[in-house]
């Protein structure tokens, strides 16, 4: 659980220094997602291939994921999500929607983001659904496509 923890830790750390403005002019096309409520904390970098086709690199992503409902284990809180690949990713269209599967198959922790890009904007604000432990938690969250 340290183990995780620090992981998580340092991801975040890391994410916070990638949103600085140097960072910005030398930081690969991307997609960057932060929700933080009574249900889950999640920060999410997923670098994006070079070919522009919008699809996630082959690297996979950044970030962890947080989740503050007593329904869940404590040792099913935190993950770490680097290197992992989303189980479905799309971004097209001005839509942005991704499904992150965690935990075991007996007790799977699923993370669904469905977004809509503002006009004229990288940002795209829309919701998450958490779904654990036999329950469906919803919340607003933000995304940016560069």
């Amino acid at each position: 659980m340290r183990t995780r923890h620090t992981h998580a830790l340092a991801a975040v750390a890391w994410l916070a220094a990638m949103a600085g403005p140097a960072a910005a002019q030398l930081r690969p096309p991307s997609v960057s997602c932060e929700a933080a409520d009574f249900t889950m904390t999640l920060r999410l970098f997923i670098p994006l291939a070079a070919d522009g086709s919008g699809a996630p690199a082959p690297d996979g992503m950044l970030g962890a994921l947080e989740i503050h409902h007593s329904k869940v284990e404590r040792s099913q809180r935190v993950w770490v999500l680097d290197g992992r690949r989303p189980a479905q990713f799309w971004n097209e269209g001005g839509e942005l929607k991704i499904m992150l599967r965690l935990g075991s198959f007996s007790e799977p922790i699923t993370v669904i983001i469905e977004t809509a890009q503002r006009q004229g904007d990288t940002q795209h604000t829309g919701a998450f659904t958490l779904v654990v432990a036999g329950t469906r938690l919803k919340g607003r969250l933000a995304c940016n496509v560069r």
